[in-house]
């Protein structure tokens, strides 16, 4: 099937892009949606390719591909696939004496769960004592006060750091997917890259990237084995969800509007997923989605 695409085709489609836009010091959005078992969080972050992606090739015609073997082998997802070349790029500007560049990294990595913030960084005694809050600046725009920022120099370090906080992400069983997170994912990336010109004075380039890796949306069936807790957790994911349909419906009928508001308020802070992403919505980042659409007949 020519139509196939492999995690690489992700990364060479979307990532490269995603890449330059960063390091030229545009700030970068890459969300995932779809509804629960769609891939989406595959897609992201990759998986044991032993499970996932042999079930994901088998209704499949793949004979003659001879990269079959690879894409079995290599199930990285397109964090991490980005991440690498982001580092490899920013290693050779570091090794590079006549570009007299100065870059740093930091991280950040939270979890929205039932319209609370978590700090997926931060040790486990200090997530349920520690409440996280959205601040927002007119300068800077949206940030969270209270969240952990961490530096890092290389992959390696926000690898070791993004397995930590996926551990302590909240995972729960639904009609749709035996092992389905229940919550948003967010991290965060920030380059600061400080360049030396002639005239002996600093300039400083800054950009962030914010992958989102949302909670799949699905369909609440009474006459099943949900809990209680359950069913919270899926009206709480369902009502978060609506609300950013709404606002991009918002957003949209305002752009196809022409020079006339047809929304005065844009309902950002209906919703703390929304509140979040407010500065990637409002058109002042470059926006990507990814959507996770899933044959089943249960979907």
């Amino acid at each position: 099937d020519d139509n196939f695409a492999t995690q690489q085709t992700l990364m060479d489609e979307i990532g490269k892009v995603m890449c330059s836009n960063l390091l030229q010091g545009y700030n970068s959005y890459l969300m995932s949606y779809g509804q629960s078992g769609s891939g989406k969080s595959f897609s992201i972050v990759g998986g044991p390719a032993s499970t996932k992606v042999k079930r994901a090739l088998s209704h499949l015609d793949l004979t003659g591909r001879e990269d079959l073997e690879d894409v079995m082998k290599d199930a990285r997802g397109l964090l991490p696939r980005m991440g690498e070349s982001l580092f490899s790029e920013i290693r050779e500007m570091r090794n590079n004496p006549e570009e007299k560049n100065t870059v740093m990294a930091s991280i950040s990595y939270l979890e929205l769960y039932n319209e609370q913030i978590f700090d997926l960084l931060s040790p486990a005694e200090d997530r349920v004592s520690k409440k996280p809050e959205i601040r927002s600046d007119p300068k800077i725009g949206c940030w969270v006060q209270g969240l952990r920022d961490v530096p890092v120099m290389d992959w390696q370090d926000v690898k070791g750091w993004l397995d930590y906080g996926v551990r302590s992400r909240a995972v729960s069983a639904t009609v749709m997917n035996a092992t389905t997170n229940r919550s948003h994912l967010i991290f965060i990336l920030e380059i600061a890259r400080t360049m030396k010109l002639d005239d002996g004075s600093f300039w400083q380039l800054r950009s962030k990237l914010h992958v989102v890796d949302l909670a799949g949306s699905e369909r609440i069936d009474k006459g099943t084995n949900t809990t209680i807790g359950q069913m919270k957790q899926s009206v709480m994911v369902n009502q978060s969800l609506g609300n950013l349909a709404f606002v991009v419906h918002q957003l949209a009928s305002n752009k196809n509007y022409g020079n006339k508001r047809k929304v005065d308020f844009i309902s950002f802070r209906n919703s703390k997923l929304t509140y979040l992403l407010m500065d990637g919505l409002n058109g002042s980042s470059k926006f990507t989605v990814l959507a996770g659409i899933s044959p089943a007949a249960s979907h």
